[in-house]
């Protein structure tokens, strides 16, 4: 049996999920609201399972274990996998560039429905958010930061080569 997750009930996340209920325009004021609450909100805390090709994998002097902190997991496939971090990142740098990306000027504000969640979602030049001592040796132009406005937390952040080569739905409302 699932377990049943509680829906945050944080004023910005309730907002973001009305937002995509009603498909009423935001504010101004609203979509300042919701790239704070995105930069302040915590990555996932979850122990994940991890894939197969990444158990016994070393980093930041650990081993990857069969289950691993997300935040741990998604930096190890970014700085081992993907190469889009150099190597010597750390979980606290990753996740600041990540904070650092939505709270740029630039930063594209998307909202949308993924299995029955309510998202919202950034894209950022990488250049503008990611130090270049920072980037990987296959760094991309594009960073993709996404929110669970039903949990209250980032769940993943991600470099791409354009905002076509990032998968969402057709109905995705771009604020700003």
């Amino acid at each position: 049996m699932r377990k049943e997750r509680r829906r945050s009930g944080h004023p910005t996340d309730r907002l973001i999920r009305e937002l995509i209920q009603t498909g009423r325009p935001a504010q101004q004021g609203e979509i300042n609201l919701i790239l704070e609450r995105m930069a302040t909100a915590p990555f996932d805390p979850r122990l994940v399972r991890v894939l197969t090709d990444e158990l016994g994998l070393s980093y930041q002097n650990r081993i990857v274990q069969p289950h691993e902190e997300a935040l741990y997991v998604h930096l190890v496939r970014r700085v081992l996998a993907d190469e889009q971090w150099a190597f010597g990142v750390t979980q606290d740098q990753y996740l600041a560039d990540l904070r650092r990306s939505i709270r740029i000027a630039s930063a594209r504000l998307a909202l949308y429905q993924r299995r029955g969640g309510y998202i919202a979602a950034t894209l950022t030049s990488t250049i503008h958010a990611v130090s270049a001592i920072n980037r990987g040796l296959r760094s991309l132009p594009q960073l993709w930061v996404v929110f669970s406005a039903d949990r209250g937390i980032i769940v993943t952040g991600y470099q791409v080569s354009a905002p076509g080569a990032v998968s969402i739905p057709k109905d995705t409302r771009w604020l700003q």
